[in-house]
């Protein structure tokens, strides 16, 4: 089955699957411009002070640019640029993006990949709970869709140009195998540390992709926890609600999981700007929710 069968099986709505399907048919085209954007500094900075690589840049200009003439949203937030595009007539949705997550890999030829949420009307400042979708694409060594429009979690593969079932109904495993903490232990708060000491000493691994797709990919499929922790230099984190932690988080919970500021589900909390940022930490429930005890304490 592939992913139009899929989402026609599923019912998902026409607006919402115009757009799912839209960034399934740009895969191919930001897969091939890995080979024509090279591992190098654009010379400039997002609106967050952030240098951007040459390939933030291109992928962001081919996203906004097609997504606009689609005119299948009314607006699109991207966190490589400083405002929120208007599209005047759109379609009634809007989308939060991450054009590519983890763009400083191409360096190493290491995983990243695209993050988008989509919601319903025209505006993004929306709670991750109210995602009518969301999903990321993941370019690794094959290149995976995956995706929930609320009905559980898929995943499809790149099959020459279309996306194939591979896997239905993703459950995040019961016996956590991994652990993927940010930031730098030595400004992890006392409860975070010790929590960590706690998953060592279970012997749970850990694991680094150098993008928070690749980790989310990680943990989906071995179990585990997915975090970047307050610091004590960065109290309220470093992602960003709308484009990483409610997209990512809300696959997380469809896949059995927990997305936790560290007090309550990140899913629950209307964004007040589109640079808000939070802790995240999000995996398997119970181990989500010891975390949460210990930063209580």
């Amino acid at each position: 089955m592939n992913l139009q069968e899929k989402l026609a099986a599923d019912n998902v709505e026409k607006g919402v699957s115009g757009i799912i399907l839209f960034f399934a048919g740009l895969a191919p085209t930001l897969k091939t411009g890995f080979l024509t954007q090279m591992p190098e500094l654009a010379g400039s900075e997002n609106v967050y002070g952030e240098k951007q690589m040459k390939l933030d840049v291109w992928a962001d200009s081919v996203i906004v640019e097609k997504l606009k003439e689609s005119k299948l949203v009314k607006s699109i937030y991207t966190e490589e640029q400083p405002e929120v595009i208007q599209v005047p007539d759109g379609a009634d949705y809007c989308v939060a993006i991450d054009p590519m997550d983890g763009s400083s890999n191409i360096k190493t030829n290491m995983a990243m990949g695209a993050i988008v949420g989509v919601y319903s009307g025209s505006d993004v400042l929306s709670k991750g709970e109210d995602l009518k979708a969301s999903f990321y694409i993941l370019f690794g060594p094959i290149t995976t869709l995956v995706i929930t429009w609320g009905k559980g979690v898929h995943e499809f593969v790149l099959d020459s140009k279309e996306f194939k079932l591979r896997f239905e109904n993703i459950k995040l495993p019961e016996d956590p195998k991994v652990y993927s903490p940010g930031g730098r232990r030595g400004k992890w708060l006392p409860g975070f540390e010790k929590f960590i000491a706690e998953l060592e000493a279970k012997g749970m691994k850990l694991r680094n992709n150098g993008s928070m797709v690749g980790d989310t990919n990680t943990i989906l499929k071995y179990g585990g926890v997915f975090t970047y922790p307050a610091q004590t230099d960065k109290p309220n984190g470093k992602l960003r609600v709308l484009c990483e932690c409610n997209p990512l988080g809300f696959l997380i919970e469809q896949a059995g999981g927990y997305a936790s500021n560290g007090k309550e589900s990140v899913l629950g909390v209307k964004p007040e700007n589109t640079d808000q940022r939070t802790p995240i930490y999000m995996g398997n429930k119970e181990l989500v929710k010891r975390l949460e005890e210990y930063l209580e304490g």
